[in-house]
């Protein structure tokens, strides 16, 4: 799982950021866990979020960071006979206001032929049909993020309202290949057939710039808390989990478009960045993905540091020289083809990290910047390696590229705090600085473009 990219008659292959995770699930029986259960419960919709928990729990949903957003990921979940790979249940104003079922993705079930896509897919309408009693009503489609397109289905059981949506990616050029297919995923929501359908989209009202961009700060640092502690970090980011698959990109910007307000999906992520089945999305293409999220939402991409060919030929520079010092065998690798994770796995942790902070005024730079975003109420896309600082609890991906949230910073005690996308227990995590800085690779924004 690499990235070739061309610099200067150079190649570096880079970590695709989200390996395949390998760690266990919760234990999981032989018995299968049937939702539409759940459903039967008088007055399902009206129930406040406690009240939905307190039935939930026994078919697997667990709170995610904040008692907004539940998940399911029980091996045999299943909704109408139909195997679900992951529901999450959302609550808005203290009221259940969704449950949304992963029929198929791509990272969790693997690629699928166009056939056997259109057979799961007609499967899928039948149980529908057969469990509502009805037949299903053609929905509008709709564009997704970048234009792509979502194809959409409904039934109604009162007191329920199903929609189905599906979307494969239709050939195209990806990355210099030709992608022919791709099965991209099938979902499928539950809301309250009682709740009023959302209305067109109006255009938007003319309003004072000024004014708007003025209130748009003040909202964004409205997340910012300060603890005693000398924490300081932005509350309220949500948490999305990437379950069992290499999809931290594509969660991570799931997170940080939901923190904007916007609705978003990381399934809909790995379709425009091409991540793949087996889990892992190249730096290159998520780039790319980002730009063309952005472009549609009103949205920038800005870089705030990157590791390029010649910074790391200069750490292997740096490297060596303490090598030297240390009386320990040298990195002897083809800097014409640098491959990253090969690089960073051949390196003493101890070494790496007097390597990289050496060059203090870089570290630094990343400590400001940091600073800067934070206390603008900005997220900032955070690309590691992982496996070379000692971290607490990192059993679900130990070594290899990966991409985090950095959420927030202590300049007391010289600290980073950042977020993984691996659901609750994960929302706020803390570093040395100089660990962090050990394990950057690069580091970026996605904000409003007005900021």
């Amino acid at each position: 799982m690499t990235v070739f990219m061309r610099r200067a008659g150079w190649w570096l292959t880079g970590a695709v950021a989200g390996l395949l995770l390998t760690a266990a699930g919760p234990q999981q029986g032989d018995e299968q866990v049937p939702l539409e259960k759940l459903l039967e419960q008088t007055e399902f919709w009206d129930q406040s979020p406690e009240a939905f928990m307190s039935a939930a729990r026994h078919f697997g949903f667990r709170w995610q960071a904040q008692q907004e957003t539940a998940r399911a990921a029980h091996a045999n979940l299943e909704f109408a006979g139909l195997k679900v790979w992951e529901a999450l249940a959302r609550c808005e104003s203290n009221r259940l206001s969704q449950i949304t079922c992963s029929l198929y993705n791509r990272g969790d079930a693997g690629d699928l032929p166009a056939k056997s896509f259109d057979a799961l897919l007609a499967k899928v309408q039948q149980a529908l049909t057969q469990w509502s009693g009805v037949t299903n009503r053609p929905l509008p489609e709709v564009l997704g993020p970048a234009r792509t397109k979502i194809q959409r289905a409904g039934w109604t059981k009162p007191p329920h309202r199903l929609e189905l949506e599906w979307s494969v990616t239709r050939p195209h050029i990806e990355n210099g290949r030709l992608v022919e297919f791709r099965a991209e995923f099938i979902r499928l929501r539950l809301l309250s057939a009682a709740a009023a359908r959302p209305a067109a989209r109006a255009p938007p009202p003319v309003v004072n710039l000024s004014a708007a961009h003025a209130k748009l700060i003040k909202d964004l640092r409205a997340h910012l808390r300060r603890e005693a502690n000398g924490d300081v970090y932005l509350a309220d980011v949500p948490m999305v989990d990437q379950g069992p698959k290499g999809y931290c990109a594509a969660a991570v910007t799931e997170r940080v478009m939901r923190y904007y307000g916007l609705e978003f999906d990381q399934h809909q992520v790995a379709q425009i960045a091409g991540t793949t089945a087996g889990g892992g999305t190249s730096g290159q293409s998520l780039r790319e993905a980002l730009k063309r999220i952005a472009v549609r939402n009103n949205l920038r991409v800005s870089t705030l540091q990157e590791m390029k060919i010649h910074d790391f030929q200069r750490l292997i520079v740096d490297y060596n020289h303490l090598c030297t010092l240390a009386k320990q065998p040298k990195l002897n690798v083809d800097q014409h083809m640098l491959d990253v994770n090969a690089l960073y796995h051949l390196m003493d942790a101890e070494l790496l990290r007097k390597a990289r902070i050496k060059r203090t005024t870089d570290m630094n730079q990343f400590k400001t910047e940091l600073i800067k975003q934070i206390e603008a109420g900005i997220p900032v896309i955070w690309d590691v390696i992982l496996g070379k600082v000692e971290e607490p609890g990192l059993t679900l991906q130990a070594g290899g590229g990966h991409l985090r949230l950095l959420i927030g910073y202590n300049t007391k005690i010289g600290e980073v705090l950042y977020s993984d996308t691996w659901g609750r227990g994960h929302e706020l995590k803390r570093l040395p600085l100089a660990d962090a800085w050990t394990i950057t690779t690069a580091t970026q924004t996605l904000k409003p473009v007005s900021l």
